[in-house]
């Protein structure tokens, strides 16, 4: 390992430590765990909120969600709101390092009425960026509770880096509703019915789930 890094990174070579004990390293550290963070879409937030990041070609959005039931009326709602808020500055800062998320970062706050309150989610994301190694620049909230902040791209994104488009959704995070896809099925039958090389001697085998058979209506 330090050979290693006296070739890229020599800097470093004075933090390697030889870890002897008995429990993997990636256990002793939950680094495993924090891996697996890294390709969820949803982060929690320690006051029960979430945040729900999603990264495209063009840019990230991240979205702010407070749960429902956990807000209350008039001011007590708007200080539920301003923790949900604060909590999240701090998370996102902390996932834009973790997952290296550079380029530009659209955030949807939780939606405040006082401004003063605003200003306040906004200086937390800002002290929030400072301990980042890479250059990072934030607006102030919209009146629709939109942040924009982009960060210095050198490479792709952790999660694009560990992992790949899935093949059923080609990425889209979405597949076929069962119903579309029966309506397929019996758009294909028909075809094959009327075409030259239908021949009635020929077996056909459909595979399909079983409980959802109900979908499939055929009439010929």
């Amino acid at each position: 390992v330090t050979s290693y890094l006296q070739d890229i990174a020599p800097d470093l070579c004075d933090r390697v430590e030889l870890y002897d004990k008995r429990i993997p390293l990636f256990d002793k550290f939950n680094i495993e765990e924090e891996i697996n963070n890294m390709l969820s879409k949803r982060v929690p937030l320690p006051n029960g909120g979430s945040l729900v990041i999603e990264q495209t070609e063009a840019l990230v959005s991240i979205d702010v969600n407070g749960g429902h039931g956990m807000f209350g009326h008039g001011s007590s709602k708007e200080k539920a709101i301003l923790d949900v808020n604060l909590a999240a500055a701090k998370q996102i800062a902390r996932e834009l390092r973790l997952r290296d998320i550079g380029g530009i970062i659209v955030v949807d706050f939780i939606d405040m009425a006082d401004d003063s309150n605003k200003r306040l989610v906004y200086e937390e994301v800002k002290k929030a960026v400072e301990r980042d190694r890479s250059m990072v620049k934030v607006s102030e909230l919209s009146r629709h509770g939109l942040m924009e902040i982009t960060r210095k791209r050198v490479r792709p994104s952790v999660t694009f880096m560990i992992s790949e488009p899935c093949t059923c959704c080609q990425g889209t995070g979405r597949v076929e509703a069962l119903e579309t896809s029966f309506s397929k099925i019996e758009q294909e039958i028909s075809r094959l019915l009327v075409s030259k090389s239908y021949n009635q001697s020929t077996f056909y085998f459909i595979r399909h789930i079983p409980k959802r058979r109900k979908h499939l209506k055929l009439e010929y």
